[in-house]
């Protein structure tokens, strides 16, 4: 128990602010490419400090600084030509541009270390071509930083890579069940279905998904601008298909995928840091899917995600919505105390959520039994 309530201590953190609604950068794509980028750092740090600063980075445009909050564990701060990272007691420094030093590999070593205590950011003891691989070839799709965090963490947990075909695989059959626990809006319990049978390949052109009985296919390019890391501020009709298959994977896996991860955390002792993810499962009342074949595909119709902080008409703030919802971590927080058979409607865990403005979006996404332990909870107080 003590163990989650360090997480969910560290939760109540990380979620005081929105996901992506910290930034009044003009350009966040600009941003990360030119801060990150600028430090000889491995691929695989740049790739996870890109996509956690399009989820959580803090811009000061007054002080021309961006800090990345990974609260208990750390702090990393960019500022105009300085790197600094602190962890624990102990504060590195590195300079843009410097290569080859000692400080340099250092802080390289202390960023592998800090992801590794982070939910869905760990390498899993994968090969390190399998992960250049995905992180490479994921780097420039401008889908949701969640999605790409979390189809990076199926691809590699799951992933099969074949470097002489040069792709990567994942199909749901190589999940460690063949069923999932989902509850619909109209469940009042979690209702165990089959898992549905679903493919994704990622290749150095193209990221693709199946839908394997129905026959249609899903995909991301590339976006066609040099940069190092794509944000997901512009998306097209293909994108958009995507993401709903991104979705069905997502429901489908995220039961394995919070076990396994709470399992590997715990067993290395360390805090659970949690990223929020993109839509609550709840919500994937799911529409019959859109599917574009590689012929005849219409022509990509470009949107631009309304950015907060921004002055955004009525209009167009109605006509756009997020494709993330700032609430969305809630499923997977209830996933991960489902799993270790901790009701949420414990004293001991509740009391954390009850005076939470984001309460009542919780309490909807309970079971009836949780239900009944919040309520005696609350009935129980002054």
């Amino acid at each position: 128990m003590k163990h989650f309530l360090l997480f969910l201590g560290l939760l109540s953190l990380l979620s005081t602010r929105p996901a992506g609604a910290q930034t009044v950068y003009n350009d966040l794509e600009s941003l990360i490419n030119d801060q990150i980028s600028s430090y000889s750092l491995s691929f695989d740090n740049q790739f996870k400090l890109a996509a956690y600063t399009e989820l959580k980075g803090d811009y000061s445009p007054e002080f021309n600084t961006l800090t990345l909050d990974f609260g208990a564990l750390g702090q990393v701060a960019f500022y105009r030509n300085n790197l600094l990272f602190k962890t624990g007691n102990q504060v590195y420094h590195l300079n843009r541009g410097e290569n080859g030093t000692v400080g340099a590999a250092a802080i390289d070593v202390k960023l592998e270390e800090l992801f590794e205590q982070i939910l869905l950011l760990g390498n899993q003891n994968a090969d390190p071509r399998h992960i250049y691989f995905v992180d490479q070839h994921l780097a420039r799709k401008n889908i949701e930083p969640f999605d790409k965090i979390f189809l990076r963490h199926i691809l590699i947990a799951y992933g099969r890579y074949r470097p002489e075909e040069g792709y990567v695989e994942f199909h749901t059959d190589w999940l460690p069940g063949s069923t999932f626990e989902y509850r619909s809006p109209h469940d009042s319990s979690l209702v165990r279905k089959p898992i549905s049978p679903l493919r994704i390949r990622l290749d150095p052109q193209i990221l693709r998904g199946y839908y394997i009985r129905a026959g249609g296919t899903v995909y991301v390019e590339n976006v066609d601008r040099e940069v190092e890391y794509a944000t997901g501020e512009i998306y097209s009709y293909n994108v958009a298909a995507f993401k709903l298959f991104l979705q069905k994977i997502f429901v489908q896996s995220v039961q394995y995928v919070v076990q396994e991860e709470t399992q590997r955390l715990g067993q290395q002792g360390r805090t659970v840091a949690f990223v929020p993810h993109n839509l609550p499962a709840t919500e994937l009342a799911p529409p019959a899917p859109t599917f574009y074949a590689d012929q005849g595909r219409p022509e990509a119709v470009h949107t631009i995600r309304p950015r907060p902080r921004v002055t955004i008409s009525a209009k167009t703030a109605a006509a756009v919505a997020p494709l993330y919802h700032p609430y969305s971590w809630i499923p997977m927080m209830l996933n991960i105390l489902r799993n270790q058979k901790i009701n949420i409607g414990d004293p001991d865990v509740i009391c954390y959520f009850v005076d939470a403005p984001y309460f009542e979006r919780i309490y909807a996404q309970l079971t009836d039994e949780e239900r009944m332990r919040v309520d005696a909870y609350l009935a129980a107080q002054p």
